[in-house]
């Protein structure tokens, strides 16, 4: 997937390829149709939040739909499928 990250402190966010491995256990991979920031995500990309390692994908808000379901994910959400609407919790 492409992903805008920010590879370095004081660096600007550049656009990378980022491979996942696939869902396990009970977890649920989400494709992003849109993502905004917010302004400590801005704070993280000026370089002014001590201790937050890099490389790091910042990320506020997204739309998103079900990806691919591990089989115990499928078993506890009969009801979600590939292509399912899906909310990120702020977690």
């Amino acid at each position: 997937m492409k992903a805008m990250r920010l590879l370095a402190r004081g660096a600007p966010l550049a656009t990378c390829e980022v491979r996942l491995p696939p869902p396990e256990g009970e977890q649920l991979l989400i494709g992003v149709e849109a993502c905004g920031v917010c302004r400590t995500d801005l704070h993280l990309v000026d370089d002014e939040l001590p201790g937050i390692g890099t490389p790091i994908t910042p990320v506020e808000a997204t739309a998103t739909e079900a990806g691919s379901l591990s089989p115990a994910a499928s078993a506890a959400a009969s009801a979600l499928v590939a292509g399912s609407r899906a909310r990120r919790s702020q977690r």
